[in-house]
């Protein structure tokens, strides 16, 4: 089946490419990538949020599986970050924006931002 967004069509199917010959547009995306992009390229969102998990993936790994409690928190998202599903898959993997450029928030928006 394939998804369809004003920026470019977007194949769901399990055909896999040789990985010397891909560039980083065509790089495999997960399923929550890739309806994530379709869903706010179809929506437009000034900032839209992408819900990530940051149990195992916190610095010297300060929380980790046998820690309670949920810990997943959104990471607002501009539209240079979301036309590609490739870049989503980038946010979920490295816990930050992975737009082309470095667009920053919308003022309102900035507090959200964190380095670890």
């Amino acid at each position: 089946s394939q998804l369809t967004t004003k920026h470019k069509e977007i194949s769901t199917s399990d055909e896999t490419q040789d990985n010397a010959t891909t560039s980083t547009q065509d790089q495999e995306a997960s399923t929550e990538a890739l309806l994530a992009s379709w869903l706010l390229n179809a929506m437009e969102p000034t900032v839209g949020f992408l819900s990530c998990d940051f149990r195992d993936s916190l610095p010297d790994s300060q929380v980790t599986s046998n820690h309670a409690g949920n810990y997943r928190n959104p990471i607002p998202v501009l539209p240079s970050d979301y036309i590609m599903p490739h870049l989503m898959e980038q946010t979920l993997q490295t816990k930050k924006r992975c737009g082309e450029g470095d667009v920053p928030l919308p003022k309102g928006f900035r507090l959200m931002e964190a380095t670890f």
